[in-house]
Protein backbone atom coordinates (compact mmCIF):
# COMPACT_ATOMS: atom_id res chain seq x y z
CA UNK A 1 0.00 0.00 0.00
CA UNK A 2 2.85 2.63 0.82
CA UNK A 3 4.76 2.03 -2.90
CA UNK A 4 1.28 2.59 -4.12
CA UNK A 5 1.43 5.87 -2.46
CA UNK A 6 4.23 6.90 -3.59
CA UNK A 7 3.77 5.81 -7.03
CA UNK A 8 0.35 7.78 -7.25
CA UNK A 9 2.83 11.16 -5.47
CA UNK A 10 5.41 10.66 -8.53
CA UNK A 11 2.63 10.03 -11.30
CA UNK A 12 0.72 13.45 -10.04
CA UNK A 13 4.07 15.65 -9.59
CA UNK A 14 5.26 14.35 -13.26
CA UNK A 15 2.07 14.87 -14.67
CA UNK A 16 2.09 18.39 -13.75
CA UNK A 17 5.50 18.82 -15.14
CA UNK A 18 5.34 16.77 -17.99
CA UNK A 19 3.97 19.10 -20.93
CA UNK A 20 5.76 22.27 -19.75
CA UNK A 21 8.15 24.36 -21.51
CA UNK A 22 11.54 24.16 -20.70
CA UNK A 23 13.12 26.99 -18.78
CA UNK A 24 17.11 28.12 -19.73
CA UNK A 25 18.62 30.76 -17.74
CA UNK A 26 21.63 33.09 -19.58
CA UNK A 27 24.77 34.73 -17.82
CA UNK A 28 26.37 36.97 -19.11
CA UNK A 29 28.42 36.54 -21.59
CA UNK A 30 32.23 36.33 -20.66
CA UNK A 31 35.21 38.15 -22.88
CA UNK A 32 38.99 37.43 -23.00
CA UNK A 33 39.64 39.77 -25.50
CA UNK A 34 41.58 43.09 -25.26
CA UNK A 35 39.92 44.74 -28.13
CA UNK A 36 36.02 43.37 -27.49
CA UNK A 37 34.57 46.19 -25.08
CA UNK A 38 32.51 45.39 -22.47
CA UNK A 39 29.43 47.32 -23.39
CA UNK A 40 29.35 45.77 -26.90
CA UNK A 41 29.45 41.82 -25.39
CA UNK A 42 26.49 42.77 -22.62
CA UNK A 43 24.92 44.40 -26.30
CA UNK A 44 25.17 40.72 -27.92
CA UNK A 45 24.12 39.10 -24.58
CA UNK A 46 21.07 40.57 -24.75
CA UNK A 47 20.25 40.12 -28.27
CA UNK A 48 21.51 36.70 -27.78
CA UNK A 49 18.37 36.41 -25.01
CA UNK A 50 15.80 38.16 -27.32
CA UNK A 51 16.37 35.93 -30.01
CA UNK A 52 16.22 32.70 -27.63
CA UNK A 53 13.16 34.31 -26.08
CA UNK A 54 11.57 34.43 -29.73
CA UNK A 55 12.05 30.90 -30.47
CA UNK A 56 8.60 30.66 -28.24
CA UNK A 57 10.60 27.09 -27.57
CA UNK A 58 12.53 27.79 -24.19
CA UNK A 59 11.26 29.48 -21.22
CA UNK A 60 13.71 31.90 -20.84
CA UNK A 61 14.23 32.58 -16.76
CA UNK A 62 16.05 35.41 -14.74
CA UNK A 63 17.08 33.23 -11.73
CA UNK A 64 19.63 29.56 -12.16
CA UNK A 65 17.30 28.28 -9.28
CA UNK A 66 14.64 28.05 -11.09
CA UNK A 67 16.28 26.82 -14.59
CA UNK A 68 16.76 23.40 -15.68
CA UNK A 69 19.34 24.71 -18.30
CA UNK A 70 22.14 27.73 -18.50
CA UNK A 71 23.38 29.26 -21.81
CA UNK A 72 27.30 30.75 -21.35
CA UNK A 73 29.17 32.81 -23.84
CA UNK A 74 32.65 33.09 -24.13
CA UNK A 75 35.03 35.13 -26.46
CA UNK A 76 38.81 34.35 -26.80
CA UNK A 77 41.40 36.02 -29.24
CA UNK A 78 44.46 34.77 -30.70
CA UNK A 79 45.88 37.72 -32.74
CA UNK A 80 43.41 38.77 -34.73
CA UNK A 81 41.31 35.78 -34.71
CA UNK A 82 38.39 35.96 -32.54
CA UNK A 83 36.28 32.36 -31.32
CA UNK A 84 33.11 32.73 -30.33
CA UNK A 85 31.77 30.00 -28.04
CA UNK A 86 28.01 29.48 -26.39
CA UNK A 87 28.09 26.34 -24.51
CA UNK A 88 24.37 24.83 -23.88
CA UNK A 89 24.65 23.05 -19.79
CA UNK A 90 22.61 20.82 -17.70
CA UNK A 91 21.87 22.70 -14.50
CA UNK A 92 21.96 19.68 -12.20
CA UNK A 93 24.86 17.94 -13.46
CA UNK A 94 27.03 20.88 -14.80
CA UNK A 95 27.41 18.95 -17.68
CA UNK A 96 27.70 20.41 -21.24
CA UNK A 97 24.72 19.61 -23.50
CA UNK A 98 25.61 21.56 -26.86
CA UNK A 99 28.55 24.07 -28.09
CA UNK A 100 28.13 26.64 -30.76
CA UNK A 101 31.48 27.73 -32.25
CA UNK A 102 31.92 30.39 -34.20
CA UNK A 103 35.36 32.12 -36.01
CA UNK A 104 35.14 35.99 -36.52
CA UNK A 105 38.03 38.27 -37.29
CA UNK A 106 38.53 41.54 -36.18
CA UNK A 107 37.34 43.31 -39.59
CA UNK A 108 33.81 41.56 -39.81
CA UNK A 109 32.75 40.41 -36.22
CA UNK A 110 30.26 43.24 -36.54
CA UNK A 111 29.49 42.92 -39.90
CA UNK A 112 25.60 42.41 -40.06
CA UNK A 113 25.84 39.35 -42.56
CA UNK A 114 28.50 37.62 -41.67
CA UNK A 115 29.46 38.86 -38.13
CA UNK A 116 27.71 38.61 -35.10
CA UNK A 117 24.91 40.45 -35.20
CA UNK A 118 23.92 37.96 -38.95
CA UNK A 119 24.86 34.93 -37.04
CA UNK A 120 23.52 35.21 -33.64
CA UNK A 121 19.72 34.11 -34.21
CA UNK A 122 20.84 30.99 -35.95
CA UNK A 123 23.13 30.78 -32.92
CA UNK A 124 19.99 30.81 -30.74
CA UNK A 125 18.04 28.63 -33.10
CA UNK A 126 20.75 25.93 -32.68
CA UNK A 127 20.83 26.38 -28.76
CA UNK A 128 17.01 26.56 -28.67
CA UNK A 129 17.15 22.83 -30.71
CA UNK A 130 19.39 21.68 -28.68
CA UNK A 131 17.72 22.43 -25.38
CA UNK A 132 14.42 21.16 -27.24
CA UNK A 133 16.16 17.79 -28.02
CA UNK A 134 17.29 17.14 -24.54
CA UNK A 135 13.79 18.22 -23.38
CA UNK A 136 12.54 15.32 -25.49
CA UNK A 137 14.50 13.40 -24.45
CA UNK A 138 14.05 13.61 -20.84
CA UNK A 139 10.72 13.91 -21.31
CA UNK A 140 10.79 10.22 -22.78
CA UNK A 141 12.88 9.00 -19.87
CA UNK A 142 9.85 10.64 -17.74
CA UNK A 143 7.38 9.02 -20.02
CA UNK A 144 9.13 5.18 -19.89
CA UNK A 145 9.54 5.63 -15.73
CA UNK A 146 5.66 6.69 -15.77
CA UNK A 147 4.58 3.58 -17.76
CA UNK A 148 6.93 1.69 -16.30
CA UNK A 149 5.42 2.47 -12.87
CA UNK A 150 2.23 2.17 -14.04
CA UNK A 151 3.00 -1.41 -14.69
CA UNK A 152 4.55 -2.09 -11.55
CA UNK A 153 1.44 -0.16 -10.14
CA UNK A 154 -1.01 -2.55 -11.93
CA UNK A 155 1.27 -5.70 -11.24
CA UNK A 156 1.18 -4.66 -7.42
CA UNK A 157 -2.82 -3.86 -7.52
CA UNK A 158 -3.22 -7.51 -9.77
CA UNK A 159 -0.81 -9.39 -7.24
CA UNK A 160 -3.05 -7.43 -4.01
CA UNK A 161 -6.37 -8.84 -5.84
CA UNK A 162 -4.72 -12.11 -6.20
CA UNK A 163 -3.74 -12.48 -2.43
CA UNK A 164 -7.39 -10.88 -1.70
CA UNK A 165 -8.85 -13.20 -3.56
CA UNK A 166 -6.25 -16.18 -2.67
CA UNK A 167 -7.84 -15.42 1.11
CA UNK A 168 -11.44 -15.24 -0.07
CA UNK A 169 -10.97 -18.56 -0.97
CA UNK A 170 -8.95 -20.26 1.36
CA UNK A 171 -12.04 -18.40 3.83
CA UNK A 172 -14.37 -20.00 1.60
CA UNK A 173 -12.45 -23.56 1.90
CA UNK A 174 -12.44 -23.78 5.45
CA UNK A 175 -16.14 -22.63 6.03
CA UNK A 176 -16.78 -25.14 3.58
CA UNK A 177 -14.65 -27.43 5.31
CA UNK A 178 -16.57 -26.56 8.84
CA UNK A 179 -19.44 -26.97 6.52
CA UNK A 180 -18.63 -30.70 5.76
CA UNK A 181 -17.43 -31.68 9.23
CA UNK A 182 -20.77 -30.37 10.79
CA UNK A 183 -22.94 -32.23 8.27
CA UNK A 184 -20.35 -35.43 8.89
CA UNK A 185 -21.00 -35.23 12.63
CA UNK A 186 -24.40 -35.17 12.59
CA UNK A 187 -24.67 -37.59 10.15
CA UNK A 188 -22.51 -39.58 12.68
CA UNK A 189 -24.89 -38.32 15.72
CA UNK A 190 -28.13 -39.73 13.89
CA UNK A 191 -25.91 -43.04 12.79
CA UNK A 192 -25.12 -43.90 16.29
CA UNK A 193 -28.44 -42.61 17.53
CA UNK A 194 -30.06 -44.73 15.04
CA UNK A 195 -27.75 -47.54 16.06
CA UNK A 196 -28.47 -47.25 19.27
CA UNK A 197 -32.77 -46.67 18.75
CA UNK A 198 -32.01 -49.99 16.82
CA UNK A 199 -29.90 -51.71 19.47
CA UNK A 200 -32.16 -51.16 22.11
CA UNK A 201 -35.34 -52.07 20.16
CA UNK A 202 -33.31 -55.60 19.38
CA UNK A 203 -32.42 -55.63 23.31
CA UNK A 204 -36.12 -54.89 23.59
CA UNK A 205 -37.47 -57.37 21.59
CA UNK A 206 -34.81 -60.24 22.89
CA UNK A 207 -36.07 -59.06 26.02
CA UNK A 208 -39.54 -59.58 25.59
CA UNK A 209 -39.33 -62.65 23.31
CA UNK A 210 -37.24 -64.36 26.47
CA UNK A 211 -39.55 -63.40 28.79
CA UNK A 212 -42.92 -64.04 26.29
CA UNK A 213 -44.64 -67.17 27.96
CA UNK A 214 -44.54 -69.80 25.85
CA UNK A 215 -46.75 -72.67 27.60
CA UNK A 216 -49.91 -74.32 26.94
CA UNK A 217 -51.40 -75.47 23.42
CA UNK A 218 -50.67 -73.60 20.11
CA UNK A 219 -52.87 -74.37 16.81
CA UNK A 220 -51.48 -74.68 13.69
CA UNK A 221 -53.29 -72.30 11.29
CA UNK A 222 -52.56 -72.54 8.09
CA UNK A 223 -51.37 -76.29 6.86
CA UNK A 224 -49.52 -76.66 3.71
CA UNK A 225 -51.35 -76.49 0.81
CA UNK A 226 -52.94 -80.36 -0.32
CA UNK A 227 -52.99 -81.26 3.34
CA UNK A 228 -55.97 -81.16 5.95
CA UNK A 229 -56.18 -82.26 9.04
CA UNK A 230 -54.91 -80.68 12.71
CA UNK A 231 -51.74 -80.07 14.52
CA UNK A 232 -50.91 -78.74 17.48
CA UNK A 233 -47.96 -77.96 20.02
CA UNK A 234 -47.80 -78.32 23.70
CA UNK A 235 -45.15 -76.63 25.51
CA UNK A 236 -44.39 -77.48 28.94
CA UNK A 237 -43.02 -75.39 31.72
CA UNK A 238 -40.21 -77.80 32.09
CA UNK A 239 -38.43 -77.08 29.20
CA UNK A 240 -40.23 -80.71 26.92
CA UNK A 241 -42.64 -79.95 24.09
CA UNK A 242 -45.36 -82.58 22.64
CA UNK A 243 -46.33 -82.21 18.95
CA UNK A 244 -49.78 -83.94 17.72
CA UNK A 245 -50.12 -83.79 13.65
CA UNK A 246 -52.89 -85.71 11.77
CA UNK A 247 -53.90 -85.31 8.18
CA UNK A 248 -55.72 -86.61 5.62
CA UNK A 249 -53.75 -86.68 1.70
CA UNK A 250 -56.98 -85.77 -0.92
CA UNK A 251 -54.35 -86.83 -3.80
CA UNK A 252 -53.24 -90.24 -2.29
CA UNK A 253 -56.44 -91.21 -0.06
CA UNK A 254 -53.62 -91.89 2.59
CA UNK A 255 -54.00 -90.52 6.32
CA UNK A 256 -51.59 -89.97 9.02
CA UNK A 257 -50.89 -89.07 12.53
CA UNK A 258 -47.34 -88.50 14.24
CA UNK A 259 -46.78 -87.59 18.12
CA UNK A 260 -43.23 -85.87 18.21
CA UNK A 261 -41.77 -85.55 21.56
CA UNK A 262 -38.88 -83.99 23.15
CA UNK A 263 -37.10 -80.83 24.69
CA UNK A 264 -36.80 -77.56 23.67
CA UNK A 265 -34.44 -74.26 23.97
CA UNK A 266 -34.81 -70.79 23.59
CA UNK A 267 -32.49 -68.12 21.99
CA UNK A 268 -34.21 -64.91 21.84
CA UNK A 269 -37.38 -64.70 19.88
CA UNK A 270 -36.01 -68.48 18.61
CA UNK A 271 -37.73 -71.40 19.98
CA UNK A 272 -35.30 -74.71 18.78
CA UNK A 273 -37.28 -78.16 19.10
CA UNK A 274 -34.98 -81.30 18.88
CA UNK A 275 -36.66 -85.04 19.81
CA UNK A 276 -38.64 -87.93 18.22
CA UNK A 277 -41.27 -88.25 15.55
CA UNK A 278 -43.45 -91.66 15.46
CA UNK A 279 -45.63 -91.63 12.72
CA UNK A 280 -48.25 -93.77 11.67
CA UNK A 281 -49.73 -93.58 8.26
CA UNK A 282 -52.76 -95.59 7.01
CA UNK A 283 -53.23 -96.46 3.20
CA UNK A 284 -57.53 -96.26 2.75
CA UNK A 285 -56.82 -98.24 -0.82
CA UNK A 286 -55.08 -101.21 0.76
CA UNK A 287 -56.70 -100.76 4.90
CA UNK A 288 -52.28 -101.40 5.77
CA UNK A 289 -51.20 -99.10 8.28
CA UNK A 290 -47.19 -98.46 8.52
CA UNK A 291 -45.45 -97.17 11.73
CA UNK A 292 -41.84 -95.24 11.49
CA UNK A 293 -39.94 -93.20 13.44
CA UNK A 294 -37.62 -89.85 13.02
CA UNK A 295 -35.91 -87.45 14.03
CA UNK A 296 -37.26 -84.36 14.52
CA UNK A 297 -35.47 -80.59 14.55
CA UNK A 298 -37.62 -77.13 13.87
CA UNK A 299 -37.26 -73.74 14.61
CA UNK A 300 -39.90 -71.59 15.38
CA UNK A 301 -39.67 -67.72 15.46
CA UNK A 302 -41.76 -65.59 17.78
CA UNK A 303 -43.32 -63.00 15.70
CA UNK A 304 -45.03 -60.18 17.64
CA UNK A 305 -45.67 -58.11 14.35
CA UNK A 306 -48.41 -61.40 13.50
CA UNK A 307 -50.60 -61.46 16.29
CA UNK A 308 -47.73 -62.91 18.52
CA UNK A 309 -48.20 -66.16 16.15
CA UNK A 310 -44.94 -68.94 16.39
CA UNK A 311 -43.69 -68.86 12.40
CA UNK A 312 -42.17 -71.96 11.37
CA UNK A 313 -38.59 -70.87 10.02
CA UNK A 314 -36.98 -74.01 9.38
CA UNK A 315 -36.79 -78.13 9.43
CA UNK A 316 -40.46 -78.52 7.80
CA UNK A 317 -40.55 -79.05 4.35
CA UNK A 318 -43.37 -77.87 2.68
CA UNK A 319 -44.57 -76.38 6.25
CA UNK A 320 -42.17 -73.91 6.22
CA UNK A 321 -43.59 -70.22 6.55
CA UNK A 322 -46.49 -72.21 8.58
CA UNK A 323 -47.32 -70.56 12.03
CA UNK A 324 -49.11 -71.38 15.01
CA UNK A 325 -51.01 -69.60 17.09
CA UNK A 326 -52.81 -70.61 20.81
Amino acid sequence: MKKIILWSIFLFVSTVVFGQLPSAVIHEFESRTRDIHEDDLLTVSMMFTDFLAAERTVNVVESANNAEYSVHGLMTQLGTSITFNITLRDNTTSSVLSTVQMQYTLENIWDNSIGIPGQLTEMANSIAIAINTEHNRRQQVIQAELARLEAERQAELARLEGIRRAEEAEIQRQQEAIRLEEQRRLAEERRLQQEEERRQQAAAERHRAETFDITGNWFLTNPPQGVSGQSSILFNANGTFTIFEESEGRSNNQSWTSRTEGRYTRNGPQIILSGTTTRRTTNHNTRRDTTSQSNFNRTLTIDFSFWNVLRISGGMGSSEGSWYRR
